[in-house]
């Protein structure tokens, strides 16, 4: 009766967390109230929003939790979802625990004010390729804390758990994805018991985070689970975030953890799906997990295809993100032109190539220390790139060559060859996703309802990230943004880097309340997007505002190598009509001849 009547005081002055526990649908909630070192929060950690996805629940939809009797302990973190812990961030877990029963969120509310409520609630999607990282990676504390609002962080399904598809109905895929959008629907329906408003629900993410929210953003399942999103370094029609041939790498995954006779002719398409599914969730994440590291080394060395990811299954993505983002009459353009979005990248987001780089070194006679050659870009990177998105066509992997062709310097030559890759994978498709939604929102009368912002982030961390860092990159490589949005204890930042976290976190926290990032208190205006102009803010120590984002370069990859790849295309369907027509010329003239 008592936790009752606080519920009832919580909607009419604020919310009142009584010995740190919270009523929501499924049962009581005990968290922790968190205070010193710059934070002031009530944090609910291990937090479930599905039921755990085991047994029969593997490789399927997530169902909606249980609800429970005793009051749900939620003062310790939780596991991350299976995957391998990369040894490099070890250091900033709270534990080394991974387990499939990981459909969790950590939730930070603020504590500053005990009567304070409807919090606007921001929603971090982490990266990691779809096969690492968790919940556990930031700590939401302090942009709680900074920006009053309620900050969540969420666990998905990795790897061939969250991501397995025969692309039929025994396994459509998308779990990952799936459980997103059931954590959301979580939210939607419990925030308020928090303090926070469902109404203002922001989804924000890095990477295969920024791919997710790409891809929410145009599925019909997603609409009115969120009114704002902001993607970094990553979006639905990027090329990466949607795999290839998902069923051919479903069964190399099953070939290696014995659910059929290794000994049989491989063939995908005489295999039965069924019986493949059925037999993988009866193998032990071990196994499934040494057979997913088999199939992603058995295609090509050098393999830029994200394996396994999302796919096109019909249902949570009805087509390519692309079309969806442009067919007013598709319900995945409602959603797109539902919400506020702001996105953005990192000048030297490219650096992802890191490894693969290292390992051409012998092949191609450098020293990454000292830079990248033409020929390690050209035939290196390049070849390989176009053979995995472009069909191997001679024409756009020559037009890309001569387009990052540099001087006869290897420094100058490296940081075009990072260019190249940013470009291709981060930067156009933001670019592409904001004119996309400028230009749908003009067309749906929602211009004035709704805005677009752009973002470049370029400040180079004065501490070491990784110790991999070349001393000839000078701006901020893929994933430096989020040590300065979620700060971390293990990194020294400088003065100049404490301000630039503070405003970094305003702009976005602000972004989160109204839409707008600006403020009495921020320093730069930061103006809208627009198909005019396309403004951009360059966030650094000393923030500027920009045009055109690299115009050259973006007019290339959106312009003249569509060009190139539609006529690809159409070249492709006309000789297959041709060659059709000559069949059917046959197969005419082999009847006339047996009917003499």
């Amino acid at each position: 009766m008592f936790v009752f009547f606080c519920i009832i005081l919580g909607a009419a002055r604020g919310i009142v967390f009584e010995n740190g526990i919270v009523q929501t649908t499924y049962g009581r909630i005990q968290g922790s109230l968190r205070s010193g070192n710059g934070v002031s929060v009530y944090q609910f950690l291990r937090v479930p929003y599905a039921r755990p996805p085991i047994g029969s629940l593997r490789f399927s939809r997530p169902q909606p939790p249980q609800a429970w009797i005793q009051t749900l302990d939620a003062t310790s973190y939780g596991p991350a979802c299976v995957q391998t812990i990369s040894r490099s961030y070890r250091r900033f877990l709270p534990n080394m625990d991974f387990s499939e029963d990981c459909l969790y969120m950590n939730i930070y509310v603020p504590a500053l004010d005990a009567h304070a409520n409807n919090f606007s609630v921001m929603v971090y999607i982490h990266g990691g390729g779809f096969y690492s990282k968790s919940a556990n990676l930031h700590d939401g504390a302090r942009i709680s804390t900074q920006g009053q609002v309620i900050v969540i962080l969420l666990n998905y399904r990795l790897g061939m758990f969250g991501f397995l598809s025969t692309e039929d109905k025994s396994s459509p895929g998308n779990y990952g994805l799936w459980d997103q959008i059931e954590a959301l629907k979580w939210i939607n329906a419990n925030i308020h018991y928090f303090g926070g408003n469902p109404s203002r629900v922001t989804l924000f993410g890095h990477s295969a985070g920024g791919y997710s929210i790409g891809l929410l953003l145009v599925s019909k399942h997603a609409y009115g689970l969120f009114q704002r999103a902001i993607a970094m370094s990553g979006l639905g029609v990027n090329r990466r975030a949607v795999t290839h041939d998902a069923r051919d790498a479903a069964f190399r995954v099953a070939r290696s953890a014995g659910c059929y006779n290794s000994s049989e002719e491989y063939n995908s398409e005489s295999l039965n799906s069924t019986y493949l599914v059925t037999c993988l969730r009866g193998k032990t994440q071990q196994e499934i997990m040494m057979a997913t590291k088999e199939m992603r080394t058995s295609y090509n060395k050098y393999d830029y295809i994200m394996r396994p990811g999302p796919v096109i299954d019909h249902a949570l993505l009805s087509r390519s993100p692309e079309s969806l983002l442009l067919d007013r009459k598709s319900d995945g353009f409602r959603t797109f032109v539902s919400v506020d979005v702001m996105a953005g990248t990192n000048d030297e987001d490219g650096w992802l190539l890191r490894s693969k780089l290292d390992n051409m070194q012998n092949t191609y006679h450098f020293d990454l220390d000292d830079g990248v050659p033409y020929v390690a870009m050209c035939d290196g990177v390049v070849t390989d790139v176009v053979r995995d998105y472009y069909k191997a066509s001679s024409t756009i992997a020559s037009k890309i060559c001569q387009m990052y062709k540099g001087n006869s310097s290897s420094i100058d030559q490296g940081r075009l060859t990072l260019d190249m890759y940013g470009d291709m994978f981060y930067a156009s498709p933001t670019v592409q996703t904001l004119r996309a939604h400028r230009l749908g929102l003009k067309r749906s009368g929602n211009a004035n309802e709704r805005q677009t912002y752009h973002f470049l982030f370029t400040h180079k961390p004065s501490f070491p990230v990784i110790t991999s860092r070349r001393k000839w990159l000078i701006g901020a490589q893929h994933g430096d943004e989020t040590w300065f949005i979620f700060r971390n204890k293990n990194f020294r930042y400088s003065t100049e880097e404490e301000k630039l976290n503070e405003e970094f976190v305003l702009y976005l926290t602000n972004f989160a309340k109204t839409g707008n990032p600006n403020s009495e208190t921020t320093e730069i205006y930061w103006p809208v997007f627009d198909l005019e102009t396309e403004r951009y803010l360059e966030i650094n120590i000393n923030s500027t505002v920009g045009q055109h984002l690299y115009r050259n370069r973006m007019s290339f990859w959106l312009e003249e190598v569509v060009a190139l790849a539609q006529s690809m295309t159409s070249s492709s369907e006309s000789i297959h009509q041709y060659l059709m027509s000559i069949s059917d010329i046959f197969v005419f003239l082999y009847i006339f001849v047996i009917t003499l």
